[in-house]
């Protein structure tokens, strides 16, 4: 579905999201994911269901956003 949208990645979400809901699993290659695309699905699955998602796997992008600590709910500023 991905190589659809290879200029635009974010209009592939937006699909997925039309098709399915807000809160959808993905499977992307070897890395299970959800998809959530609305504020509402974010704070459900956050602060609701934060033990579901506690022990998701460290990526690159914590170290990005949350400057290496995935649980100081602190953004980082990247410009």
């Amino acid at each position: 579905m991905f190589a659809k949208y290879k200029s635009d990645p974010w209009e592939c979400f937006d699909h997925i999201r039309n098709l399915y809901g807000n809160i959808v699993f993905l499977q992307m290659g070897h890395f299970q994911a959800v998809l959530l695309s609305s504020l509402d699905s974010i704070k459900k699955v956050l602060l609701e269901k934060a033990d579901i998602f506690v022990h998701r796997p460290q990526f690159h992008r914590y170290d990005l956003i949350f400057g290496g600590d995935r649980d100081n709910g602190q953004l980082r500023l990247l410009c």
